[in-house]
């Protein structure tokens, strides 16, 4: 997986995060692009600008390519994913509403 980036500036969360926590992450690629799915928090890089690793729980074969059932994993980690609660930008992370 890739680093998520942006062209935004860093946004801080309104609250702080931490490991275990439960997340919206924005699709940044396949056929549901820019659609939320759940995500866990498993590690905080930057708490003050809302810097995480996450592991995303995707809706099956529906958010991307089939994998055969030996490769199936529960998520998919990402990255240095970063906070975006206004612009809810692909490849970051806010809480739900």
């Amino acid at each position: 997986m890739q680093p998520s980036v942006g062209p935004f500036p860093a946004e801080p969360p309104p609250v702080p995060v931490r490991i275990g926590m439960i997340v919206a992450f924005v699709l940044q690629d396949g056929p549901n692009r820019g659609e939320e799915r759940a995500a866990l928090v498993v590690r905080v890089l930057a708490a003050q600008e809302g810097q995480v690793n996450l592991i995303v729980f995707k809706d099956g074969i529906n958010d991307g390519p089939r994998i055969p059932l030996a490769r199936k994993s529960a998520g998919d980690w990402e990255t240095m994913v970063r906070h975006s609660s206004t612009l809810k930008a692909p490849g970051t992370w806010h809480y739900f509403a």
